[in-house]
């Protein structure tokens, strides 16, 4: 169902300015001095006052509970009826003498059946061109009234031009089918409907797998930085490493860990040359590493000897 808000249907507004209701609802003295001669209670006297008033101005008669209360109040106060006057609706002849009235005022007539002819050709021949039951009812409302008619309900318009338009597009489908769509050689305008919807609303795989060049583009960014911090930090780990390595042999000190590999790499060398492995109890204790720092030990004490000589000789 079509929103009435999206269509030009005549309607109350959620908010009146007091301008608009001196302008468009506010009785003149022969309106009001001619429903107080055809109505006996002042509740009917008042509803044929908010029915005029309402037709005047939107070309319809609202529903009972469209009126909004500023309207009611104002029209009341307007005519001086007693305060807590409501408007009596009652369905049946006085309703009818009511509309009648009510028509002979303002010189419409009430034809159903050449209000309907006229909106189902006016939707019909523009269903063709536009796509929007909104539009396609406003152009109706343009012609009934253009004609003098009385506006039927929403509800009319919209199930006309719900109707109507379905039943252009099949026409249009069987009159110009597709080849490569099933039933489009026989005729069959249900099954070229189904076909369309299916090829319209079927989500290609591929396409919904595969990233888009914004996420491609994103993911190699992310990698690209990924691989130049893990490049930077070997850098500064290096770095590091090397100044480290430099200040210890500074001291007269060398590096742990290229002394452990040089001890090893050397032990490996004499077991590969048939030289005798250590025995016994020692063999266990010693890590790779030890002869060169042994080997440093003699070298320095050696040169402590030769600079200031054994005391004890």
């Amino acid at each position: 169902m079509t929103s009435i808000e999206r269509t030009a249907y005549p309607r109350f507004k959620r908010l009146i300015t007091a301008h608009e209701l001196h302008l468009f609802f506010a009785p003149t003295r022969e309106e009001a001095a001619g429903a107080a001669e055809r109505m006996d209670f002042d509740g009917h006297q008042l509803a044929l006052l908010l029915a005029l008033k309402s037709y005047q101005r939107m070309g319809r008669f609202p529903k009972p509970d469209e009126y909004p209360e500023m309207v009611v109040d104002f029209v009341r106060r307007t005519v001086e009826l007693p305060e807590g006057t409501l408007p009596l609706y009652e369905a049946g002849r006085t309703t009818e003498r009511q509309r009648a009235e009510v028509r002979r005022r303002v010189g419409t007539k009430y034809k159903q059946s050449k209000t309907r002819r006229i909106a189902e050709e006016a939707i019909r021949k523009e269903a063709a061109s536009k796509n929007r039951p909104a539009d396609l009812i406003n152009i109706a409302l343009e012609k009934v009234l253009a004609a003098g008619l009385e506006l039927p309900a929403f509800s009319t318009f919209d199930t006309m031009a719900s109707t109507i338009r379905a039943e252009v597009k099949r026409l249009d489908l069987l009159r110009h089918p597709r080849p490569d769509e099933p039933g489009g050689a026989s005729g069959d305008a249900a099954a070229v409907v189904r076909a369309r919807q299916r090829r319209h609303h079927a989500v290609q795989p591929a396409e919904a797998d595969s990233p888009g060049p914004e996420l491609v583009a994103l993911q190699a960014s992310v990698h690209t930085s990924g691989v130049a911090g893990r490049a930077r930090r070997h850098r500064r780990v290096g770095g590091r490493h090397r100044r480290a390595k430099d200040h210890r042999l500074r001291r007269g000190r060398g590096c742990g860990r290229c002394l452990r590999t040089t001890g090893l790499r050397a032990r490996q060398a004499d077991r590969a040359d048939g030289l005798p492995r250590p025995q016994g109890t020692d063999a266990g204790a010693r890590r790779p590493g030890d002869d060169v720092l042994q080997a440093g030990r003699h070298e320095d004490q050696e040169g402590q000897g030769g600079a200031g000589g054994d005391p004890a000789r």
